[in-house]
């Protein structure tokens, strides 16, 4: 083998093994969760990296570990996917009407619970005291509801959607 190619898988074992102490790192102080994508693709890579150079050294616990290491991280990742699938699938939809008539369904957060209020809607931009007043004439019991106004210059009539955090 020649000294470029021995230098290039070097630096490869070295890429690799770098990016998995980045991606235990970022777990461990908490930037990133054990099943987050960049946390397994950053594994995956690592492994798949770390499994070459140890295959072309012949050191095959080590190649062996990584293969496996690359298979969970696909494994996690897949399950994932399929269950952020099934959560939009069954995420539940509002229907939103404005004021020209015109209708759009809108998929909610499985943890949102969306209160229909009736507000009068206006052809104007309502400024943030106005959306204040109208939200305080609105009496609701239960769980508080949390608001997040938002101030907007269309002037297109938007009906209200209000989250109620349980």
């Amino acid at each position: 083998m020649s000294s470029t190619l021995v230098t290039v898988i070097t630096a490869l074992g070295w890429v690799g093994a770098a990016a998995g102490l980045v991606a235990y790192a970022q777990v461990s102080k908490g930037r990133w969760t054990s099943s987050s994508w960049a946390f397994q693709l950053t594994n995956i890579a690592a492994a798949l990296l770390m499994m070459v150079v140890a295959g072309i050294n012949g050191v095959w616990p080590s190649a062996a570990a990584n293969v496996a290491w690359v298979v969970i991280g696909i494994q996690t990742l897949l399950v994932a996917h399929r269950t952020r699938l099934a959560e939009q699938q069954a995420a539940p939809a509002v229907t939103v009407t404005t004021a020209a008539g015109a209708e759009h369904h809108e998929a909610v957060a499985p943890d949102t619970t969306v209160l229909d209020v009736d507000l009068p809607l206006v052809d104007t931009p309502l400024d943030l005291a106005d959306a204040e007043r109208a939200a305080e004439s609105v009496t609701l019991t239960g769980a508080v509801p949390v608001v997040v106004p938002s101030v907007t210059t269309e002037t297109v009539p938007v009906a209200l959607r209000v989250p109620v955090v349980a």
